[in-house]
């Protein structure tokens, strides 16, 4: 822990523990599972009413990691892969709300959610958008 100097702060909601393990291997150390070792996480709580925001702070999360761990090639790979996953997704739930007359819930908070993300991107991931700091 004091090797590394804790989290990595560019990681503000999400991709924090999944770096930290990388750069615990990079050391040349084990990371271990610690099977008697009980933690109660109550997932999803912290953003239950901001799931829009909270997609997004996943994103830019999972781009920084990319950014810290990876070189440019790959980098591009994962962006335009995921950008066009999300568009698809988009689609499909849009496609869904459709032929549901918009009364699946779910669908309905899906499309949105994907609309959300899809206009973060067109807007070029600004950094005032997502979850409160």
């Amino acid at each position: 822990w004091d090797s590394l100097g804790g989290l990595d702060e560019r990681f503000f909601f999400f991709f924090e523990e999944t770096d930290f393990c990388l750069q615990v291997r990079r050391q040349g150390r084990r990371v271990m599972h610690l099977p008697d070792v009980y933690v109660q996480h109550d997932q999803g709580q912290s953003v239950k009413d901001a799931s829009g925001a909270a997609r997004i702070e996943y994103w830019r999360s999972r781009y920084a990691y990319f950014v810290k761990n990876h070189r440019l090639p790959t980098r591009l790979v994962l962006a335009v892969g995921l950008c066009l996953r999300l568009w698809f997704d988009s689609l499909a739930a849009g496609l869904c709300v459709l032929a549901t007359l918009g009364r699946n819930a779910r669908w309905l908070a899906r499309w949105r959610v994907c609309t959300e993300l899809m206009g973060w991107h067109w807007r070029g991931c600004p950094k005032h958008v997502g979850l409160p700091r």
